[in-house]
């Protein structure tokens, strides 16, 4: 018997992404850390983030360096 069905393979490819001051502010809770954003700076000690108001407001900002300092 014919049936209109086929079967589809999907490959999946991990795809590597930059990461954002949102997902580092989750993953390093403790410690501090000096950010790199685009042509910016600034500090996060523990959670928080020191620097301009708006750097804590920014957390779809994809950071390009981060330093542990210690």
């Amino acid at each position: 018997t014919y049936n209109n069905y086929c079967t589809v393979e999907k490959k999946v490819v991990p795809v590597k992404r930059a990461m954002t001051v949102g997902t580092f502010l989750k993953l390093y809770t403790k410690g501090t850390y000096v950010i790199r954003i685009d042509a910016h700076m600034f500090t996060i000690k523990d959670g928080v983030v020191y620097g301009n108001t708006e750097d804590s407001r920014r957390l779809r900002a994809r950071v390009i360096h981060a330093w542990k300092v210690e």
